[in-house]
């Protein structure tokens, strides 16, 4: 009988069938479409871009989250100059003493969930944890949704109670790339290429329009805040009044003035059109990441981290006839010539701490001047306008980078006593009963 079904062709007919599919397939007939290969990925998906943006703000984020380490319990702790959880509570009293929505969305901050009896542990678990992961981002090379979600949470937590050592743009800058950052990811794998999540374009242009609103928002501030930048004249005075100027601005500050006129002009041009090259194709788009990377690698600024304004801030000279400490005021400091003490109170702060040697404050200065020996009995602050000494003239000669004038006291001399009022107002720690 035969069989209702196909019949099985034998093994002597299949290779027939074979050897007759290979002669067809001769030189000119035409080869079927290959194949993806397995682990290729396509053109135009951004892939390398999330690679590196990873890794780029990984660094970033690893570099912030060491300075908190490093110097947040001298600013923002217990016992800092601005404590934080003298802050939180400020907040809290201001919301009728309710840790509700109101609080939360004013000051999110993990801390409000910590116990506040240990403020400089919570601040260096913060800390550490954001090191930790960020550390690990930027080895792998990988991350996902949770993991820089957890790390977007921890900056904003400390920023949030950072108060003026986090007031700055940058800050706000590294919270929003952050958040941007959290959507490059996949929701939990842990691939340097994950497949099946390739990067969105909306993510992209999210970038993109960071990128624009930070430039152009710089250039704008500039020439609608102050005349030499409409005039072309303000890099004949920005290389010695930015802050914590570098040894390259002591040069580029003595350029002839033709100079300065380019490089302001030219400053215009990098923030005020270029950000346009966005929106302009391709090669545009490609022309802008250039011009942008070359301005900022050539623009002679230092490298300030969330609290580095602070490194440097004080030069310190002692009387030995008073045993006081006059502190002068560096072009690099927070301080603007027209306000007063009475608007920093962190200043006076610092200032009790000197009367005592405190350990934790001395750490943020380069040198302590009554090391070894008994601290001093009145402070005082004196306000100084610093211009560059001449290259090669008589203090440049004797390594001084500055020549000062003496504007007037910036503060009177003080001492522990006169300060215990001051302190106890504001519920600080005096430093005799420390």
């Amino acid at each position: 009988m035969r069989p209702d079904g196909p019949t099985m062709a034998t093994p002597a007919e299949s290779l027939r069938k074979r050897r007759r599919g290979d002669a067809d397939n001769g030189p000119d007939s035409p080869s079927p479409p290959a194949r993806e290969p397995a682990g290729c990925l396509r053109a135009g998906t951004f892939w390398l871009t999330r690679v590196v943006l990873l890794r780029a703000l990984a660094f970033v984020y690893c570099v912030a989250f060491l300075v908190a380490f490093q110097q947040n319990k001298q600013l923002i702790g217990d016992r800092g100059l601005l404590p934080c959880r003298l802050y939180l509570q400020r907040v809290q009293q201001h919301f009728k003493g309710r840790l509700g929505w109101d609080a939360l969305s004013t000051t999110p901050t993990l801390l409000w969930f910590m116990d506040w009896s240990h403020m400089d542990t919570n601040l260096d678990l913060l800390a550490l944890a954001g090191l930790g992961l960020s550390s690990f981002i930027l080895v792998a090379g990988c991350a996902n949704m949770v993991l820089m979600a957890t790390l977007w949470a921890l900056y904003l937590s400390l920023v949030n109670v950072g108060q003026i050592w986090y007031a700055f743009g940058w800050e706000s800058q590294l919270l929003e790339t952050g958040f941007l950052g959290i959507f490059l990811c996949p929701l939990w794998t842990l691939s340097r290429l994950p497949r099946h999540t390739p990067v969105s374009r909306i993510v992209i242009w999210g970038f993109q329009w960071l990128i624009f609103r930070i430039m152009l928002g710089a250039g704008l501030i500039k020439v609608r805040g102050d005349q030499c930048w409409r005039d072309l004249t303000c890099m004949d005075y920005h290389y010695e009044t930015q802050p914590v100027p570098n040894p390259m601005a002591y040069y580029l500050h003595r350029s002839p003035w033709w100079v300065h006129r380019v490089e302001t002009f030219g400053n215009h041009v990098i923030e005020l059109l270029v950000p346009f090259f966005l929106v302009l194709g391709r090669r545009l788009c490609l022309l802008h990441g250039l011009l942008q990377g070359l301005f900022q690698v050539s623009a002679p600024r230092a490298t300030l981290g969330p609290h580095a304004m602070f490194v440097c801030l004080m030069h310190v000279r002692v009387s030995e006839d008073l045993r006081a400490v006059f502190v002068t005021h560096w072009p690099a400091s927070p301080l603007p010539s027209t306000q007063t003490y009475e608007e920093h109170e962190w200043v006076i702060h610092l200032a009790g701490k000197l009367l005592t040697n405190d350990a934790q404050a001395l750490s943020l200065l380069a040198h302590n001047p009554f090391e070894g020996r008994a601290p001093p009995r009145w402070v005082r602050a004196e306000h100084y306008r610093y211009k560059f000494s001449r290259p090669g003239g008589l203090h440049a000669n004797q390594g001084e980078w500055w020549v000062r004038k003496r504007i007037g006291p910036y503060f009177p001399p003080l001492s522990l006593r006169d300060l215990k009022g001051y302190f106890e107002a504001r519920e600080w720690p005096h430093p005799e009963l420390a």
